[in-house]
């Protein structure tokens, strides 16, 4: 019945919304950081026949920064306890205290959030929405680099023509973040 399958894949989705835009801020510890207008279409039985989701605007500088004692946003830290040892290690992963991008706040966990359940629940709902297992993986690559990324740094430096540069000084953090992005080293520095 394609209203029951709508009906599934719009609750399914909560998860996946909730994990990705939704953080934990100074007043809110689930916070959304994003705006969305959801726009649901029912049929003449009363069923939902589709949804569709306009507006979708992301707070994108929380991926780069966050307020004291707040987090980025939860799918980071789903992820960093969440994944299993063989997943964690396929994508280079320790514990959110290692990523520059996960530490600004100094906040990890969060009373009435558990990470590990949320993941599960984000994982189910990709199963429930019809992600292929290696589109599910091509995305939790994107987060790992994402987070590898954020370990990468810079130090001053002098062109071949002797201006004044800036080189990447942790190139192990560039190396994993060009492996999950799945593209040449040399060209991830170059644009950086």
């Amino acid at each position: 019945d394609k209203s029951v399958t709508c009906s599934a894949n719009c609750l399914a989705a909560s998860p996946v919304l909730d994990a990705f835009v939704h953080a934990n801020a100074v007043r809110n510890n689930n916070s959304s950081r994003f705006g969305k207008y959801l726009e649901i279409q029912f049929g003449a039985s009363g069923g939902i026949e589709g949804a569709m989701t306009f507006e979708y605007l992301l707070e994108r500088s929380r991926v780069v920064q966050q307020a004291h004692s707040e987090r980025n946003y939860h799918i980071f830290y789903c992820m960093c306890v969440g994944l299993d040892a063989s997943q964690k290690s396929a994508l280079d992963l320790g514990g959110a205290q290692e990523y520059d991008y996960l530490k600004g706040g100094d906040c990890y966990s969060v009373p009435g959030i558990d990470d590990v359940s949320d993941f599960i629940a984000v994982q189910q709902a990709w199963d429930v929405l019809s992600f292929k297992p290696d589109e599910q993986q091509r995305i939790l690559k994107i987060l790992a680099a994402i987070m590898h990324l954020g370990n990468v740094s810079f130090e001053q430096s002098e062109s071949s023509s002797g201006m004044e540069a800036t080189a990447v000084s942790n190139k192990a953090a560039l190396q994993l973040a060009a492996k999950h992005m799945e593209i040449p080293v040399d060209q991830l520095e170059h644009c950086l």
